[in-house]
């Protein structure tokens, strides 16, 4: 089974080359031969205030129940307090897999709010998803709060992300440096597509670690997913990335496919 954790749902602002809806989602999936795909809502992303994010994570639900081959992440936006309310609740449903937060579309520095995230995933046994390696959202930051948190549940997106920096290993250090074994990364990132880039990740933190998220449909998933199948890697660490590793991990937090 092929497992795209990271992807998006809703209309893009300023750039309509990365709208998609659920069909076209769904339909780029099917290209890449991905069976469920996770979605965050655009809307929730980008969102200014509370009513705006609230209303979009519901929208996103209401898609997700009607396409059997889509879950979701909640969007939280940690400054807002019915945020918090609201992915409590939604956690309680089996298609909702986990929180997804943005500290550079909602505008603040993670390490200030990282104590409470990772203490509400440690409580909550939720899986975080967290854009990552931006200024607002440094994974030496994130592992280094990690390993106070070893029950926490925290995906850093976007392998080899780094304000320009052409190989940046900033993922791959917090997670060797973390005391954590439930900090993970993903592929969602055109580093992630460099020659040799993922061989070496996998070299350093192991396959176990990575997961495959496309980013579709900012990315064209086809590209992302053959980056993977087609790589150096053995078979069973392709098979590690490609979603047996996300199936482990909302395992770790009580979540199933169970509608696939």
């Amino acid at each position: 089974m092929i497992i795209d954790m990271h992807a998006h749902i809703g209309t893009y602002p300023d750039n309509h080359n990365y709208d998609g809806d659920a069909d076209r989602v769904v339909s780029l999936a099917e290209k890449a031969n991905i069976d469920v795909t996770v979605v965050s809502h655009y809307q929730a992303l980008f969102a200014k205030d509370t009513e705006t994010l609230l209303q979009a994570n519901d929208n996103a639900y209401k898609v997700v129940t009607k396409k059997t081959k889509l879950a979701m992440w909640v969007v939280l936006n940690p400054l807002f307090s019915e945020s918090w309310r609201q992915a409590e609740e939604m956690l309680k449903y089996n298609k909702c897999i986990g929180v997804k937060i943005h500290p550079e579309l909602h505008n603040y520095n993670i390490t200030k709010h990282i104590d409470k995230i990772l203490g509400f995933s440690s409580r909550r046994r939720a899986v975080f998803l967290s854009h990552a390696g931006d200024k607002n959202s440094n994974p030496l930051k994130i592992g280094e709060a990690s390993s106070s948190y070893p029950d926490s549940i925290f995906i850093m997106a976007h392998l080899g992300n780094e304000i320009d920096v052409y190989d940046s290993t900033t993922h791959i250090d917090a997670i060797l440096n973390s005391k954590s074994k439930n900090l993970f990364t993903d592929t969602s990132s055109s580093r992630s597509i460099y020659n040799g880039y993922l061989e070496r990740a996998v070299d350093k933190i192991g396959a176990g670690k990575i997961l495959f998220g496309s980013d579709s449909p900012i990315h064209f998933a086809p590209s992302q997913t053959i980056r993977v199948t087609m790589s150096d890697l053995t078979p069973e660490e392709k098979e590690l990335i490609m979603g047996k590793n996300f199936l482990n991990v909302i395992l770790s937090g009580g979540k199933t496919l169970c509608w696939i």
